[in-house]
């Protein structure tokens, strides 16, 4: 018998389906490869997000800490000399207004230290 006659040994292989196998293997190896990637990527989404949610979570903790502050120290301001009705509601609203801007200033530096301290560690890797 030739190699090539229909009835040779090779040819009874292929067409008995035992070569398609190891490519369908293959292919299956190549797949679970691909989907590992896709899970890596979702974890790593799913840490970013995390991580976003926190930095947001910190950041607005840290800005209503800081007005907080602000508006304590804002209250120990005599402003008897400047305004007309030192206790009124105009001269509260004065009060928020320059705590919340006192406040906000505060947490900016807080959260842009806290920034550069993170970015710190780059100059170490």
């Amino acid at each position: 018998m030739r190699d090539g006659s229909p009835d040779s040994p090779a040819i009874r292989f292929i067409r008995s389906g035992r070569l398609a196998a190891p490519s369908s293997r293959r292919c299956c190896i190549g797949r679970s490869i691909r989907n590992a990637g896709r899970r890596r990527s979702i974890i790593n989404r799913t840490n970013i997000t995390a991580s976003v949610g926190f930095d947001g979570l910190l950041s607005l903790v840290i800005a209503l800490l800081s007005v907080t502050f602000a508006w304590y120290v804002v209250q120990g301001i005599s402003l008897d000399k400047w305004l007309k009705q030192p206790r009124g509601p105009q001269a509260r609203m004065l009060q928020l207004l320059l705590a919340v801007v006192l406040g906000h200033g505060l947490a900016r530096f807080i959260l842009d230290y806290l920034e550069w301290t993170r970015m710190l560690r780059w100059i170490v890797e």
